[in-house]
């Protein structure tokens, strides 16, 4: 991803510049920096030393200083009307491609959705199934359940029957086995 920033100026990427371009750039903004700082305090202290700043910068009076200073002052100016242009371009270009990102995943999420819409109308129908075949169950259920209590009713009876058949013949069977009386004869 390319570094968008710029140095102060605004002319140049940080890229394009060399580290010697770099340290020139720094000795020039230095020395504008210290123009200032003396031309500041030679007006506050109003001493004006003519031949000291025409041996320093090669030129004496503060007009000259002055006209340098403003100098700079328009240029750091056209600068930034550059920039007025450039920043919103590399910014739009950022909005474009933060929204082409958003798109991209808005698709991922939309097919993922689809997906998940898909497995919940398989499980629906295995659901679906499950319940008919759990109806079926409890319905052979219930029958077994009716043909069990048939049953239970059919073997009580036959319980109850051979009871009294077993009570019967038992009976029978003691009045074999106990002595006959016999019978008068006459």
């Amino acid at each position: 991803m390319q570094d968008k920033r710029k140095w102060r100026g605004g002319r140049h990427k940080r890229e394009d510049l060399s580290r010697d371009d770099l340290l020139f750039l720094l000795s020039i903004l230095e020395g504008e920096l210290q123009a200032r700082d003396e031309v500041i305090t030679v007006l506050k202290s109003e001493k004006i030393d003519l031949a000291l700043l025409g041996a320093h910068y090669g030129f004496s009076g503060p007009e000259k200083v002055f006209r340098a200073l403003q100098r700079d002052s328009l240029q750091a100016q056209q600068d930034h009307l550059q920039d007025v242009y450039e920043i919103p371009i590399a910014k739009v270009n950022q909005l474009l491609e933060a929204q082409k990102r958003s798109s991209k995943l808005m698709l991922e999420q939309l097919a993922e959705v689809s997906r998940s819409n898909k497995d919940l109308t398989e499980l629906k129908g295995f659901a679906l199934l499950v319940v008919k075949e759990q109806q079926c169950l409890s319905e052979l259920l219930e029958e077994h359940r009716h043909c069990v209590k048939e049953l239970t009713a059919i073997t009580d009876h036959i319980k109850q029957d051979v009871g009294t058949a077993y009570s019967r013949a038992k009976e029978e069977v003691k009045s074999l086995h106990s002595p006959v009386e016999p019978h008068n004869q006459v």
